[in-house]
């Protein structure tokens, strides 16, 4: 029997908060935000990170956006 680990990716990865799909100034981010693994060496300190605020989708889900972002 063979059993297939899960590989691990080549490079460190860090979830960050991005924006999954076009909202409209003055539109609730609703749905549009998500987790996105992204490589760590380039996440910035301005960036939100799963590691670092976990429940950020729910608190954020509810905001307006003052400009219409895409």
């Amino acid at each position: 029997v063979v059993v297939n680990a899960p590989k691990q990716p080549a490079i460190a990865l860090q979830d960050v908060l991005v924006l999954s799909g076009d909202v409209a100034m003055g539109s609730q981010l609703g749905n549009n935000i998500s987790w996105e693994q992204w490589p760590a060496s380039g996440v910035n300190a301005n960036f939100i990170t799963r590691a670092a605020e976990p429940d950020a989708v729910e608190k954020l889900k509810g905001s307006v956006a003052r400009v219409a972002m895409y």
